[in-house]
């Protein structure tokens, strides 16, 4: 239920900053990666970004940043001792 709250929080982000759009499309990705791939969704959220800047005329590594931004949830999930 907080996934599908997410996703609809997102959607109604479409009047954003280009990079908070990143974000929502990568956050996106990775939701849906999480709940269909068995845990994938930062690889997700990476591909997402990746494919997105590929075909843009001009690639943006801060665009790819901002659209893996989902992949930060990795850090507080681990236990780094």
């Amino acid at each position: 239920m907080k996934a599908l709250a997410l996703v609809a929080a997102l959607l109604v982000a479409g009047c954003t900053p280009d990079k908070y759009l990143h974000m929502a499309a990568g956050t996106g990705a990775g939701i849906v990666g999480d709940e269909l791939l068995d845990g994938r969704g930062c690889e997700l959220a990476i591909a997402v970004g990746l494919a997105k800047e590929l075909v843009d005329p001009v690639f943006s590594t801060i665009d790819l940043l901002a659209t893996s931004v989902y992949c930060l949830t990795l850090l507080k999930e681990k236990d780094y001792e």
